[in-house]
C-alpha cells in the first residue's frame, strides 16, 4: 500500500486450492464445496476484513502464494517465479501389510519400485512398532490398484501435491526467488526455498520468522537447538 504496509483481505468465498471451504449443510463439516465455488458464508462468517501488517510470512505452496500476491503490490517478479514452480500429484495409502509383503519380510525400511512407487514399513520408520503398517506413495497418474494390493486392510488414503525438483525449479528457487524474498516485509517460506522435504520446510519457516523479527529468548532457544545459524543465512 502507499503507507508501505501489506494489506491482507479476508474474502467470504472459496477459490484458492486448499483455501477456505464451507460445509454444504448446516452443522455438517464432513462435506465441502469444490475448489473455486463461490458461496455465501454460513451465519455471516468470513465477511471481508482488511488488515495491514509491516511484516507478512507466506507459508504456503508456491502455486497458492502466486495466486495470493496482488500485482499492484509490486510483486510481479515473485509471483511469476512462484507460479512457474510445477507440482505433481501423489496418492498416499496407509494399510495393514500382508504377511508376504516386503515391508514385513525384509529388513529394509523403504522399497522403491518402477513408475515412481515407494513403500515403507512406516511404524518401523517412526520407531513406534514392529512392522504391521505399510505406507505407500505413488504418482496419482498411475492406474488405481486393487484393494488387495495394499494388504489385509486399507486404513486411510490421501492425495497431495509436491513441487518438482528439476534443474528448472532449482534455478528458480535458488537463484531467482532470493532476489524477491525478504524484501519490503514479505517473507516467503516453504521447503522449495531450501530444497525438498519437511526439514527444509521448517528451516525456511525459521528463517522467515527471524527476518520478520523474533524475541531474544527465541533466538537463545534456537542457539540451544543448534539452529541459530538459520537466522544468519539471510543476506540483506
Amino acid at each position: 500500500t502507499r503507507s508501505g504496509k501489506w494489506r491482507v483481505k479476508a474474502r467470504p468465498t472459496s477459490g484458492l486450492p486448499g483455501g477456505r471451504c464451507y460445509a454444504k449443510k448446516e452443522n455438517d463439516n464432513t462435506e465441502c464445496l469444490a475448489t473455486g465455488t463461490t458461496v455465501d458464508p454460513p451465519n455471516g462468517a468470513g465477511e471481508s476484513i482488511d488488515e495491514e501488517f509491516d511484516q507478512v510470512i507466506m507459508a504456503t505452496s508456491a502455486k497458492i502464494a502466486s495466486k495470493i500476491l496482488v500485482p499492484s503490490a509490486g510483486t510481479h517478479g515473485a509471483a511469476w517465479v512462484l507460479n512457474n514452480i510445477d507440482y505433481d500429484g501423489f496418492r498416499v495409502t496407509l494399510s495393514l501389510a500382508d504377511d508376504k509383503d516386503a515391508v514385513k519380510t525384509e529388513k529394509a525400511l523403504y522399497h522403491v519400485y518402477p513408475n515412481g512407487r515407494l513403500s515403507g514399513s512406516i511404524d518401523r520408520i517412526l520407531e513406534v512398532g514392529g512392522g504391521l503398517y505399510k505406507l505407500e506413495v505413488e504418482p496419482d497418474s498411475n492406474p488405481e490398484r486393487p484393494a488387495k494390493h495394499y494388504g489385509s486392510e486399507i486404513l486411510a488414503t490421501r492425495k497431495w501435491h509436491h513441487h518438482r525438483f528439476s534443474l528448472w525449479e532449482l534455478l528458480l528457487t535458488h537463484r531467482v526467488l532470493p532476489r524477491f524474498n525478504h524484501v519490503q516485509g514479505l517473507h516467503i517460506a516453504g521447503d522449495f526455498i531450501r530444497g525438498y522435504g519437511h526439514d527444509d520446510a521448517l528451516s525456511s519457516g525459521i528463517m522467515a520468522a527471524c527476518k520478520a523479527g523474533i524475541s531474544a529468548k527465541a533466538k537463545e532457544t534456537l542457539e540451544e537447538m543448534k539452529l541459530g545459524f538459520l537466522c544468519n543465512e539471510i543476506k540483506e
